[in-house]
């Protein structure tokens, strides 16, 4: 059966390689664009993760940088994975 799913979330493009993983948010925005400027497919997700995303009835934390208190991932297809290599290594 695993076999099957496999296949089948390759033809629908539903699985997804995980290409960044960043704290940074200017780190972020700049792989974006340029997977957005080569027409590059991909998927984002941002996860908020400091102590004001809890159920604590504070916000923040002595010490906490709420700068790097998001985490960002971007996944692409495996199909797409050589045009995002060449994206972020600025090749045409």
């Amino acid at each position: 059966m695993s076999a099957v799913l496999d296949r089948l979330l390759d033809a629908l493009g539903l699985r997804r390689k995980e290409l960044l993983v960043t704290f940074d948010a200017a780190v972020y925005a700049r792989v974006a664009a340029r997977l957005n400027a080569a027409g590059v497919p991909h998927r984002d997700t941002i996860t908020p993760t400091g102590r004001n995303t809890r159920r604590s009835g504070s916000f923040g934390a002595l010490g906490e940088r709420a700068d790097l208190s998001t985490e960002f991932q971007i996944f692409v297809t495996p199909a797409h994975w050589p045009a995002a290599r060449k994206a972020l290594r600025g090749e045409e």
